[in-house]
């Protein structure tokens, strides 16, 4: 008992002597690492779902392409039962690209051009 006296008696003289603008520095710090840890860990969050989002831009066009492969010849387009799903994976992906578009700020043209690669 007598040591733990002795400990907080020893440990409040060393902070008493420590100023305050050493308290300040040691507390901006502290604060500078946690929002430095902050920032780096949604850092890679953000890099991973641009990833995720690349990857899904680059499925969707394949996708496009493919049903326009499939449908050169436009038989799944005069299909009643086809036509309505056909067009709406087609009123999908282009309300998929213009939000994309919007997002990386290319133009229609530039989609296009995307597109046909």
């Amino acid at each position: 008992m007598l040591i733990i006296k002795n400990l907080i008696l020893n440990l409040t003289i060393w902070f008493s002597n420590i100023s305050i603008q050493t308290w300040f520095i040691t507390g901006l710090l502290l604060l500078s690492i946690v929002l430095v840890y902050i920032i780096v860990n949604l850092y890679r969050k953000v890099n991973a779902l641009i990833a995720i989002l690349n990857m899904a831009y680059n499925l969707t066009i394949e996708t496009w392409h493919n049903m326009q492969e499939i449908d050169s010849k436009g038989t799944f387009q005069t299909d009643d039962e086809v036509e309505a799903v056909f067009n709406g994976l087609k009123r999908i992906i282009s309300i998929y690209f213009s939000e994309i578009s919007k997002l990386y700020g290319i133009s229609k043209n530039e989609n296009k051009n995307k597109n046909e690669k």
